[in-house]
């Protein structure tokens, strides 16, 4: 059964400890294997999920944004002639 922490927005183990990301990537950046096979894949937490849902739709509409308000001076610029 997993017991993963209510609020965390950490990456957890299957038992809901800490996922030690350190020990997963080597020094090249590139992921280690056996090390992965040992500790196993990290889960997320539903509140981990949510929060990166909110930050994407927050990037989203800031772009949409900015590119509704503003229009006419960015494309205006663009196909100038």
């Amino acid at each position: 059964m997993q017991n993963f922490p209510f609020m965390s927005v950490s990456l957890l183990t299957l038992n809901g400890k800490t996922y030690p990301i350190k020990w997963v990537i080597n020094e090249k950046g590139s992921p280690n294997k056996d090390v992965i096979q040992e500790i196993g894949i990290p889960f997320f937490t539903s509140t981990y999920v949510v929060v990166q849902l909110i930050a994407l739709l927050a990037v989203t509409s800031s772009i949409s944004h900015v590119l509704l308000e503003n229009y006419k001076i960015i494309f205006g610029s663009l196909f100038r002639k």
